[in-house]
């Protein structure tokens, strides 16, 4: 299933990455107590549309691609990592949010994490763990299946 030209299943993966922003920040509101509050309103949220290539090298050897359309232009992001994670991989039309703006994504180093499943993929870009985040989801289909983490450039 694409969501490319859906713009209710742009809206409704869009609002699921809103949703996993939100809990995360509850738990840092409630484990760090007004440093949590801090990095929420710190945060402004951009809506963005990515396409996501991702091959899976052997055995838990991964490489991420996304080419992310945020405030109108596309932006760039290439990033390798590992972790318990097989298959070939596969390439996946997201939708999602993004507590950064363009500006501040261009020649930044972050990190990410991939959990990918035949139906789908969720990809979380960020700095710093208690940071803005770039919340990324979207069906398959994808061969492979597991979690990743690495590190990756935005151009």
């Amino acid at each position: 299933m694409t969501i490319e030209n859906n713009s209710e299943l742009v809206s409704h993966y869009q609002s699921q990455a809103q949703a996993y922003l939100q809990s995360q920040t509850e738990g840092l509101e409630k484990n760090l107590g007004e440093s949590g509050t801090a990095v929420r309103s710190a945060a402004q949220d951009f809506p963005v549309t990515a396409n996501v290539v991702i091959s899976i090298l052997g055995l838990g050897y991964v490489t991420v691609v996304v080419t992310m359309t945020i405030e109108g232009k596309d932006i760039k992001f290439e990033g390798t990592g590992g972790g318990p994670i097989a298959g070939a991989g596969g390439i996946s039309f997201t939708a999602g949010v993004s507590g950064f703006s363009r500006a501040q994504l261009e020649g930044k180093t972050m990190n990410f994490n991939l959990w990918l499943a035949p139906s789908g993929v969720t990809l979380v870009i960020d700095q710093e763990f208690t940071g803005p985040k770039v919340v990324l989801a979207g069906p398959g289909p994808n061969v492979g299946a597991g979690y990743a983490t690495g590190t990756g450039k935005w151009d």
